[in-house]
């Protein structure tokens, strides 16, 4: 238990997200001397990390598009950024 506040900053930094807040909150109910809130956290705990995995792949994809939209976005070297703007100018 005393590692997971060191975890939760190298995972998250200042800015953890929602899912990261909650995922926080239902560890630490893990070690809760109320069995009542122990369990809860049990159940809430694999949705909630089930919820911030999703979260990380949907941004994970949506950075590799950006990514690949910007190489096929910008000429690779000073021959072909001149080729485009003569294409341009000739619209």
């Amino acid at each position: 238990m005393h590692e997971y506040p060191h975890v939760m900053g190298e995972l998250y930094g200042e800015c953890p997200t929602l899912a990261g807040q909650q995922i926080r909150q239902w560890f630490i109910q893990l070690f809760d001397d109320d069995q009542a809130q122990c369990q809860k956290a049990r159940q809430e705990l694999p949705q909630w990390i089930a919820k911030e995995k999703s979260d990380v792949l949907e941004d994970r994809e949506l950075y590799h598009r950006e990514v690949t939209i910007r190489r096929f976005d910008v000429p690779s070297t000073p021959e072909d950024q001149v080729a485009a703007k003569e294409a341009l100018l000739e619209r």
